[in-house]
């Protein structure tokens, strides 16, 4: 049996769920709450998705169409977009981790979420500011007030010594 590229994936994401899993196993129950609350469902999803990748493969017709790893790719759109668009999500996902790097979570992602909204998206400075304050009063609202997950400061607060 082969693994592609997607079941390799899989299972790595599969073990990082369950390493996730077992480091919180001996937490306190405020501090493991979130991490379970994520990891179980992730973990059941993973597995659910490397179940059906396998069964696809043996099931699906040979499909030569071109793809970039084993995603299979609409005819109409020419490598080279997919490329360029490729490397732009991944570029927005290298600016929402060095956001949260600098200026910690809470900060990170209603700023990262308006500029998204706003540059990339080109939605009105009214929706895109409404989403980022929905962002910023479930941070606060839900996660500070009713879950208390402490969030890492970011480093510009560490050098700034707030």
């Amino acid at each position: 049996m082969k693994l592609g590229i997607g079941d390799g994936l899989s299972l790595f994401m599969a073990g990082l769920f369950v390493c996730a899993i077992l480091s919180a196993a001996e937490w306190p129950v405020h501090s493991r709450a979130f991490v379970l609350a994520m990891a179980v469902p992730g973990l059941a999803l993973t597995v659910v998705l490397f179940v059906r990748q396998r069964w696809w493969q043996r099931t699906a017709a040979v499909d030569s169409s071109p793809g970039l790893g084993d995603t299979p790719m609409d005819a109409d759109v020419p490598p080279a977009v997919a490329r360029r668009r490729m490397i732009n999500v991944f570029a927005w996902i290298f600016v929402l981790f060095g956001l949260i790097w600098l200026v910690g979570f809470e900060i990170a992602v209603p700023l990262f979420t308006f500029v998204y909204l706003r540059f990339q998206a080109r939605e009105s400075l009214l929706l895109s500011g409404s989403v980022a304050g929905v962002m910023v009063a479930l941070i606060v609202g839900v996660f500070n007030l009713i879950l208390h997950v402490l969030w890492p400061k970011g480093m510009l607060q560490g050098w700034l010594g707030l």
